[in-house]
């Protein structure tokens, strides 16, 4: 990775600091929720609904929560209560029997009879979703690899060992023909081995651009898509390459994402190429505050996506799957504790939008799961297998499952061992194969690519 790549990396947090917030811009009126209501909900779980503004001039505010399920035809009123520029409330049981919740507010500015009424929201109600118990993590207790299907030295891949970054290869994945490929990030290109002969990479393809600090993923017939970051003026782009890494074609991702850390890319079910988007982009996308997004950028063709199409066609708050199938994930935090999550929850949803199968994975230690950009669930003879992180000062573990009808099939634990502070891709993918692949960085002893089985 050249000098300009590393100037561009080394504003991303300022750039991100620096833009200014859509609420902070609007001259209007406009609230923000907060907190964010799950969007996978169990009986019993105390849900708070709550909502706030800084915008210029407003004081205090008042409002009205109005809230149903699929059981009610008309939306009940509940007052949201407050002090300043906060009202909140918490959820009335009796609103989660049944298996939907519909919900949407009114919010008043009293001072200058301003109001604004929010989109409505929706959320599942878990029936009898199977209960996956984790325990208290035990930190150490990884899972061997079935096999090292790649490696390279420390001298063959490039490094930021300066102290400003600190980073390596960041990402890899593997593609149809069970190749497995690394992004070399500081030298702009990518590596891949063979199958069967990890000892020795086979060739290398230059990335154009600031690729290097991109993701990258593979279309059905093998060429490459590579995202590039738009920092320091530049304009974040597509790239679709060939096996060689000759440019066929690049494409202009929406300006919005100029300030985006990173730019992962995903494979959606009919081949579809996305850009998985977050944080301050989703609002700026026209998306729902809180929620990841799925930006479609290229078709399963082999064509560019116009600017304009991709956020009018986003996804938003769930992983489209085969069949017209999506997949949702939560996790659940009582109000006002104190602790991170220990309650994730899963489910697939059905054409219909009724839930077809679903999961609750209760641990004793906080789990986070380990959603986009660095990890993106697949399914494995349908069933969902996902990543659930734990950390304790100094270690980070990842904790795979493999959820199945009854249960998890698979359960392991593997070690998060990428150098460097900030890496921002997957370290872990699933291959076509339906096996799990795992990187590992270090300046001192090189690059190793892991294989595991998911079976149970």
């Amino acid at each position: 990775m050249g000098s300009p790549l590393k100037k561009l990396l080394a504003i991303a947090a300022l750039a991100v600091a620096a833009a200014p917030s859509s609420a902070a811009a609007a001259k209007a009126f406009a609230v923000h929720q907060d907190p964010a209501v799950p969007q996978l909900l169990v009986p019993g779980d105390r849900v708070a609904l709550g909502y706030s503004t800084d915008s210029p001039g407003v004081k205090s505010l008042a409002g009205t929560l109005f809230v149903r399920t699929d059981l009610q035809r008309r939306f009940s009123r509940v007052a949201l209560t407050g002090k300043g520029q906060t009202v909140s409330t918490i959820l009335p049981a009796r609103f989660l029997r049944g298996r939907r919740l519909f919900y949407y507010a009114v919010i008043r500015d009293p001072s200058s009879k301003r109001s604004v009424t929010t989109r409505k929201q929706s959320a599942w109600i878990l029936r009898k979703p199977v209960v996956v118990s984790l325990g208290k993590h035990v930190y150490g207790q990884t899972r061997q690899p079935d096999a090292v299907v790649a490696r390279a030295s420390a001298a063959e891949v490039g490094w930021d060992t300066g102290g400003e970054f600190n980073l390596g290869p960041q990402t890899l994945n593997v593609a149809p023909d069970g190749s497995v490929w690394l992004q070399d990030s500081y030298n702009s290109r990518l590596l891949t081995w063979n199958p069967g002969q990890p000892d020795n990479f086979a060739r290398a393809v230059p990335l154009p651009g600031f690729a290097g600090g991109g993701d990258f993923v593979f279309g059905r017939d093998g060429t490459i898509y590579a995202s590039s970051p738009g920092f320091l003026g530049y304009d974040p782009l597509l790239f679709h390459l060939n096996p060689s890494g000759e440019v066929l074609w690049s494409a202009p991702l929406p300006a919005t994402l100029k300030t985006a850390g990173e730019l992962a890319l995903r494979v959606g079910p009919d081949g579809t190429i996305y850009c998985e988007v977050g944080g301050e982009q989703t609002q700026a996308l026209g998306g729902p505050a809180g929620d990841w997004g799925w930006l479609p950028v290229a078709t399963a063709t082999g064509k560019a996506l116009p600017v304009a199409y991709q956020p009018r066609h986003a996804v938003w708050g769930y992983q489209p799957l085969a069949g017209g199938r999506r997949l949702v994930s939560a996790v659940y935090t009582p109000p006002r504790s104190q602790q991170g999550p220990k309650d994730g929850r899963y489910a697939l949803i059905g054409r219909s939008g009724r839930v077809v199968r679903a999961w609750r994975i209760l641990s004793r230690t906080q789990i986070f799961p380990g959603g986009g950009p660095f990890f993106t669930p697949e399914l494995v003879g349908g069933d969902p297998v996902v990543d659930l992180d734990v950390a304790r000062p100094g270690q980070l573990e990842h904790v795979v499952l493999r959820l199945g009808p009854h249960g998890a099939k698979a359960r392991f634990s593997l070690p998060y061992s990428l150098f460097g502070e900030g890496t921002s891709y997957a370290d872990l993918r699933i291959g076509a194969d339906g096996k799990l692949y795992r990187l590992s960085t270090s300046p001192t002893n090189g690059v190793t690519i892991s294989r595991y089985s998911l079976q149970p």
